[in-house]
């Protein structure tokens, strides 16, 4: 089946990005990263002396937080998507007009 060149593009970028999600340096670079949210989720590094600025830190790092998790769904979000779309295509379920 031929597509046009952004379906292309669109169709080769989820494999990089899949191929990349099952590779081991994902798994590595997810487990790294997990950690460094574990760190900013913790409250024992948050200077308790002045409560005002505590709380604004703790905004900081809970927006930080709640960015780095999305980012880790979308590209997990991607890679599972293309497996989905490349099955319908090798199957042939599109239906061409």
């Amino acid at each position: 089946m031929e597509f046009d060149k952004e379906t292309q593009q669109t169709l080769l970028d989820g494999q990089r990005i899949e191929d990349f999600v099952k590779s081991p340096a994902w798994g590595l670079i997810k487990m790294k990263l997990t950690n460094k949210i574990m760190d900013l989720q913790s409250i024992m590094n948050v200077d308790p002396t002045n409560p005002e600025q505590a709380i604004l830190d703790l905004k900081a790092r809970m927006m930080c937080v709640s960015t780095l998790l999305e980012w880790l769904r979308e590209v997990e979000g991607a890679a599972e998507q293309h497996s989905t779309n490349q099955t319908i295509i090798n199957e042939e379920y599109l239906i061409q007009i």
